[in-house]
């Protein structure tokens, strides 16, 4: 069992049983992204992938239930990510494994963010902030790119810190 958190559109819960995943749950706060998301359903078997209105941070599914937790792209724009990790941890199986994605920041190469924020800051509201959520302020919008974050954060939500690895996958612009 894979848990997509975050799924937007559906794209990992899609891709996760593309490669076989015997029953995806994709779960995702907005009413509206799971609509979106509904052709991904459509597209697999009946029961392989269900949707899932739902908070990450307080996840509607029982304790020990998955075998795999996925948040593509979607830990930092969680108004507290801490909780969404920990809940995470709490319905995964012993020996579980969970996965996120994040952008790197341009200073390790990442081309394409570069190019955004230069756009930007040419073109942007430079006084815009992210409002303040129940969890406090916003993290940096890189955080969890760096393994030292990501490590600390990880085993606070209960995950072992050994455990905690990171891999870089290089974007360019052309």
């Amino acid at each position: 069992r894979v848990l997509d958190v975050a799924t937007g559109t559906g794209v990992v819960a899609d891709g996760a049983a593309a490669r076989g995943a015997s029953e995806v749950v994709a779960v995702d706060f907005s009413a509206a992204m799971l609509e979106q998301a509904r052709a991904v359903a459509e597209a697999h078997p009946s029961g392989v992938v269900t949707l899932l209105e739902g908070d990450a941070a307080a996840l509607p599914l029982p304790d020990e239930s998955f075998d795999a937790v996925v948040i593509g792209f979607g830990l930092l724009h969680l108004p507290d990510p801490a909780s969404a990790l920990a809940e995470a941890h709490r319905v995964l199986k012993p020996g579980g494994r969970l996965a996120f994605s994040v952008w790197e920041e341009p200073s390790r190469g990442n081309d394409a963010f570069a190019a955004l924020l230069d756009a930007l800051a040419e073109h942007g509201d430079k006084e815009a902030a992210l409002p303040d959520t129940s969890a406090g302020a916003p993290l940096p919008f890189f955080h969890f790119a760096s393994l030292e974050a990501s490590t600390t954060a990880c085993a606070a939500a209960g995950f072992d810190k050994a455990s905690v690895g990171l891999q870089r996958i290089p974007s360019s612009v052309s």
